[in-house]
């Protein structure tokens, strides 16, 4: 899958109504995650909240493998279509960022029944926030144009090295 088609996925309106869905989520968690008394209801919130937000990072795993064919619009999205996209990726992260600490403050992460799911939503955001990075450095042309540029003029000097070497 080459990169023109990876950015009309992130700028169709599936993508961007699972990230939606998994704010969602986070943002009804959020206020609970500083409250320690309803420990039941916020077990059960952080696992559908780490539930979506695998489901959604697996759903764009696939894509971007060529697993799973993306659902696309006829016509290509807009730059501000996908910065709106990795915005509303890095918002989620904050959000998890957020619940992760305040539940860290309730001594959530030593309790048996949010521990393992903490834990896990943490590590799924911060791979949420390399894929947002990643689509706003794929839209900054800046960026793009002095790394080919810095490749090229090391093919040319010679300066390349094989992978096993790296």
């Amino acid at each position: 899958m080459d990169n023109c088609q990876v950015l009309k996925t992130f700028g169709s309106p599936d993508v961007e109504s699972r990230v939606y869905g998994v704010l969602s989520d986070a943002s009804g968690l959020a206020a609970h995650a500083r409250n320690h008394t309803n420990i039941l209801r916020i077990a059960v919130r952080l696992y559908n909240l780490n539930r979506s937000l695998i489901l959604f990072l697996n759903q764009v795993h696939d894509i971007l493998e060529g697993r799973k064919k993306p659902v696309t619009t006829g016509e290509p999205p807009t730059p501000e279509q996908l910065k709106a996209t990795a915005d509303s990726m890095e918002h989620v992260y904050r959000i998890i960022d957020y619940i992760y600490e305040s539940g860290r403050c309730a001594r959530l992460t030593n309790n048996r029944l949010t521990a393992g799911s903490l834990h896990s939503l943490k590590k799924h955001s911060e791979e949420l926030l390399d894929l947002a990075d990643w689509l706003e450095t794929t839209l900054n042309a800046k960026y793009n144009n002095a790394a080919f540029t810095r490749a090229s003029q090391e093919k040319e000097s010679g300066d390349i090295y094989d992978l096993s070497e790296v």
